[in-house]
């Protein structure tokens, strides 16, 4: 990069510590990321502590490496084609592009801001691995070489895309996607592995990355994988400075690419900046991956029968944007499952692990299903307009979410009960019980949303109120079994207890609706 270049680069950086640090003067922020940083040593601390016990443990991470970042190095030049250009800011498209800069020096700058990105994704797999892995250190060092040397094969697909003419591209730009899609959903599966014992494809994708051909072709994941190994072969300065090597030779081609991409650059980084508006005003992932698209929308027959009267209009019409959504809901239910069905359908756990885990499905949801207030930006003041209680409002809003997390879990459940872990009758049980429990969690991510919240601020008030939640209910739980009450009695009590919370999270709910100004026509 030439000296202005680093000198902004520098200087952006610095800005945004900065930012980040005056931030924390708000409580809310410090709070929010007190929760996280706690949360975070808290999964490390268990998978450390859970990997110390396990002499025998069934998880291999040199194979577990070699399989995450083989599926990467595959996957990076699939997106960088499917995208067709560099992703800038507006400002820097505005400030950068009319400069007097090279075309390989916008290149590096590109590369340059991945970074920080790049450094952190390289030490997930090694939080999830826990203290399975020796020699941490330097097996971060080989995974943020291979994590870079997969963005520069991103970059050099997205560069080489510019070269391929209009017709071909739109006929390959489907089938890349969809490859791509897949690629990444066994990517999140290998993730998943990492942390359970039982299930998932770690044995196929062990398998097919000790393979010959894949050891050659995907030669610096394996070499990820032999830094992992207690012993590894050929030490460990030659494979770091292998990969190093590698990562440098894979930085050429991209330079040395002669094509004019600021033209299709302004384009993509318009459509990404427009992408990130929509998701802050919650309108969720399918809404925001809809910019430029021309796809037709058809018009829709209002309902005639009197369930969808009133408040029941509104969830009418969220249920419409629901259905206009289905591929974005499609894979974030296969990305459960994944997540999920793994650990437990072939584990001995106890009735009440399925129950608790179904119970964070809103939580992974949250971003997924945004048919509620959430999607409301610029209707708040038609939504006063109608005479309608508050209380009405709030919770015709929060059905149609409700229900598709309750249908998520519900197959869920059915795959635990198949699969022998759990009897049907205790699957059937913990349901009853979640619906309440649902309903008052997506409540409580529309109360954090209405209140101002965006990100981490609704991740936590999620987790306290699942915390205290929780606590009710294990009161609730101890005084109906000392006084001998059976499963049925339980499951009654806590639907009884449960929807006197909900009730209460309605009203809330219709008490943050009420305070939102009709006249910024936005939440706070």
């Amino acid at each position: 990069m030439t000296h202005p270049l680093v000198y902004l680069y520098v200087t952006t950086a610095r800005n945004g510590v900065r930012r980040f640090f005056a931030r924390l003067r708000q409580p809310r922020r410090l709070v929010a990321l007190v929760v996280t940083l706690g949360f975070v040593a808290f999964v490390a601390f268990g998978a450390t502590r859970e990997s110390s016990g396990f002499a025998d443990a069934t998880v291999d991470p040199a194979a577990v490496l070699r399989a995450y970042f083989g599926l990467m190095l595959v996957l990076a030049p699939l997106s960088g084609f499917a995208e067709r250009g560099l992703t800038f800011s507006l400002a820097e498209v505005d400030f950068l592009f009319p400069g007097p800069f090279r075309a390989r020096s916008l290149v590096l700058y590109h590369l340059a801001r991945a970074l920080p990105a790049l450094m952190f994704g390289a030490a997930l797999p090694l939080l999830l691995l826990g203290g399975r892995v020796p020699r941490p250190g330097i097996v971060w060092l080989g995974c943020a070489l291979v994590s870079l040397i997969a963005q520069h094969l991103r970059v050099t697909a997205s560069l080489f895309a510019l070269h391929v003419g209009e017709p071909l591209y739109r006929r390959l730009r489907g089938p890349v996607r969809f490859v791509s899609v897949v690629g990444a959903l066994v990517l999140v599966a290998v993730l998943a592995s990492m942390v359970t014992d039982h299930g998932g494809l770690r044995g196929v994708l062990a398998g097919a990355s000790d393979a010959p051909v894949a050891r050659i072709l995907l030669w610096p994941a394996v070499v990820v994988g032999d830094l992992a190994t207690p012993d590894a072969p050929g030490g460990v300065a030659g494979p770091v400075l292998g990969l190093l090597a590698v990562a440098l030779a894979s930085l050429v081609p991209p330079l040395l690419l002669q094509v004019g991409f600021l033209e299709a650059s302004i384009t993509l980084s318009a459509k990404a900046a427009e992408i990130r508006q929509r998701l802050q005003r919650g309108r969720g992932v399918a809404a925001a991956a809809a910019v430029g698209s021309d796809r037709r929308v058809r018009a829709a027959r209002a309902p005639t029968a009197r369930l969808w009267r009133g408040a029941g209009a509104i969830a009418w019409k969220n249920a419409l944007m629901a259905r206009r959504s289905t591929r974005t809901i499609f894979f974030a239910a296969v990305m459960l499952l994944i997540l999920f069905v793994p650990g437990l359908v072939t584990a001995d756990a106890s009735p009440a692990l399925p129950l608790m885990m179904g119970a964070l499905f809103p939580l992974f949801l949250a971003g997924s299903l945004p048919f509620d207030f959430r999607g409301e930006t610029g209707h708040f003041a038609a939504l006063k307009a109608l005479p309608l209680p508050r209380w009405a409002v709030a919770a015709a809003e929060i059905v149609v979410p409700t229900a598709i997390v309750l249908g998520f879990q519900a197959i869920y459940g059915l795959a635990i009960a198949i699969a022998g872990g759990v009897a049907f009758g205790w699957v059937l049980l913990g349901w009853i019980a979640l619906v309440p429990l649902t309903a008052s969690m997506i409540a409580a991510t529309n109360i954090a949303t209405l209140a101002g919240s965006r990100g981490m601020g609704v991740l936590l008030l999620h987790l306290l109120f699942y915390a205290a939640n929780a606590v009710l209910l294990a009161m609730v739980v101890g005084v109906v079994r000392a006084v001998g009450g059976g499963p049925g009695a339980v499951t009654a009590v806590l639907v009884l207890v449960q929807s006197g919370v909900l009730v209460g999270m309605v009203a809330l709910l219709g008490i943050a609706f009420g305070s939102v100004d009709a006249a910024e026509d936005a939440p706070p």
